[in-house]
């Protein structure tokens, strides 16, 4: 199963959801598999990260979204692996 993962919009500092609405459509992803958090939250991503399961895949509209740092987009990296 597809699912996807983005960040809301909502400081001054904006990044172009385009893409991501856009392979959500290619994808024909349901909405119910369609996690957003506005920006400073990530409370949809970590109940994403509690229902995806091994095979499943995940779009997200770029890796700033599932973590700040380089050591925490590991470390969710890793988790996915497991």
């Amino acid at each position: 199963m597809y699912m996807a993962y983005f960040i809301e919009n909502t400081g001054e500092n904006t990044i172009d959801n385009a893409m991501v609405f856009n392979r959500i459509r290619e994808l024909y992803i349901d909405e119910n598999e369609v996690y957003a958090d506005v920006e400073g939250s990530r409370e949809e991503f970590a109940k994403l990260l509690e229902v995806i399961e091994e095979g499943d895949r995940l779009v997200v509209r770029s890796v700033v979204d599932i973590s700040d740092t380089a050591t925490g987009l590991l470390n969710t990296l890793s988790d996915l692996q497991d």
